[in-house]
């Protein structure tokens, strides 16, 4: 019996993806015969290779934020590329004889899932983020789907809410919660020296209050609204604003209108756009607060890593904030939009010192408990056992 899994990827462009991020934390520990499918070449098809994955590239274009007419006619020019990527899964399920497929996002699903199951291969579905999880096309992706993994116990009551109407419950697949792994030999707390010594090193100010906002520029991660809506509560209190995260105002709009933000509100000298780094457990430690004002999230990679390293968050009520920052008291969240209320969180820790403490050691030990890589890994390589053995007993 072979010990193949097929792992199907889509990348946005982004250096920095959470998503990735945790596949390859996957990726690293299993000892099967790992294929990666994905549609380009990247820092992380440069490091699963060095893994010992074999990487296959398929063609998917681009995705176009459009609506009306040219979203249509986006989407009838993706089928050629839709059956030639679902031929080319079932060709490798074939060859290798592996007998799950793992697809990492939704988008992956559409690119993956049919020609998994006409192979006759189980499809794991990992679910990353609520949004716009209804509707016809996500009733099909759980109909296809073998089992669906989810990141939270909030997101896996929202996903089963949100789906429940509309397939019948016995032609569902089973929503299963696997937390997220966090490399907590890097992310984690410093010492005081070693703050002071981090902090030196970026160019932060040793006395400054400092709030950490990360994320890849986009609508999504919404820089540009706590930038208006925020920052300048923030700075005229003292408090010194870092974004970490990939920045292209050159060739990005939404980049470029954070710049003009910035530029309008007299902003410019008082807050710090660092850029991607790959070494963003240096900006975690050097916080005060990492703060989240996403418009959506399924459990983000910025919070559970800022808690390994000791730093409490302060975040909009996004899917998981509350089980995990408010449940495991090492955070605040505030109301989603609510501006004043996440300005007001931030200042509240800027003047307690000790409930900055006791939160950040409250972060560490959850970050311990719950995003163990290794416990990560186990669920998977369980629940992968479980599907490749549903086969034999079908």
């Amino acid at each position: 019996m072979s010990d193949a899994i097929v792992f199907v990827a889509f990348q946005s462009g982004a250096q920095a993806n959470g998503g990735l991020e945790s596949l390859t934390h996957i990726l690293r520990a299993l000892p099967s015969r790992r294929i990666v499918v994905t549609q380009r070449e990247s820092r992380f098809t440069k490091l699963w290779r060095e893994l010992g994955c074999e990487v296959e590239l398929i063609d998917v274009p681009e995705p176009r934020y459009v609506g009306g007419l040219a979203l249509a006619r986006y989407r009838l020019a993706r089928f050629p590329q839709l059956a030639a990527a679902n031929s080319t899964v079932a060709r490798l399920v074939r060859q290798s004889g592996a007998r799950v497929v793992h697809c990492n996002d939704s988008v992956a699903m559409w690119y993956a899932c049919i020609g998994a199951r006409l192979a006759g291969a189980r499809v794991l579905f990992n679910i990353r983020d609520t949004l716009g999880v209804r509707g016809p096309r996500w009733r099909a992706l759980r109909q296809l789907s073998s089992v669906v993994v989810v990141l939270s116990d909030e997101m896996k009551h929202a996903v089963e809410t949100e789906l429940r109407d509309m397939v019948p419950l016995a032609d569902t697949a089973p929503v299963e919660r696997i937390y997220s792994a966090v490399d907590l030999g890097k992310m984690s707390p410093p010492s005081e020296e070693e703050r002071r010594a981090v902090r030196a090193r970026l160019g932060l100010d040793r006395e400054s209050f400092t709030v950490v906002y990360t994320g890849t520029f986009n609508d999504k991660k919404n820089q540009l609204g706590f930038i208006e809506e925020a920052v300048p509560d923030l700075v005229r209190s003292g408090v010194a604003v870092v974004f970490v995260g990939d920045y292209q105002p050159e060739s990005e709009p939404y980049a470029r209108r954070c710049e003009d933000a910035i530029e309008r509100l007299g902003l410019k000298g008082r807050v710090k756009l660092v850029g991607f780094t790959s070494t963003p457990e240096d900006w975690y430690r050097a916080a005060d607060v990492v703060c989240l004002a996403s418009r959506s999230e399924g459990l983000a990679r910025a919070m559970i890593e800022s808690l390994g390293c000791g730093t409490p968050v302060v975040s909009f009520d996004v899917s998981s904030a509350r089980e995990i920052l408010v449940e495991g008291e090492c955070g605040l969240v505030e109301k989603q939009g609510d501006y004043a209320g996440l300005v007001a969180a931030i200042q509240s820790l800027q003047n307690d010192a000790a409930l900055r403490q006791r939160y950040g050691e409250n972060g560490a030990r959850l970050a311990r408990r719950l995003f163990e890589p290794a416990a990560s890994v186990a669920a998977y390589a369980e629940t992968y056992r479980r599907l490749g053995a549903s086969l034999t007993t079908s």
